[in-house]
């Protein structure tokens, strides 16, 4: 999966929460690279993550070092249910 570049800017995590907010450009653009980001963590770095786990390279024994893996890769831990 590609993320196309775009100019450096705030991502808005909360774009897909439902209280009424103005809709407009940014917004928009702020949406789909949420999308585009959260898309590439589950299928490009949770996948790897997996197997550096099953290849014992990334060691987890417990919920505290697989925390520290999964933030080390960029994954928040609200990917976990995945």
């Amino acid at each position: 999966i590609e993320i196309e570049p775009i100019e450096p800017m705030r991502i808005d995590l909360n774009v897909f929460t439902s209280y009424p907010q103005a809709e407009n450009d940014e917004k928009q653009k702020s949406r789909q690279y949420v999308q585009q980001l959260s898309s590439y963590l589950v299928e490009v770095r949770i996948p790897h993550l997996i197997e550096d786990i099953r290849k014992c390279t990334t060691p987890v024994v417990d919920g505290d070092t697989l925390t520290r893996a999964m933030h080390s890769n960029g994954i928040n831990m609200r990917y976990l249910p995945r």
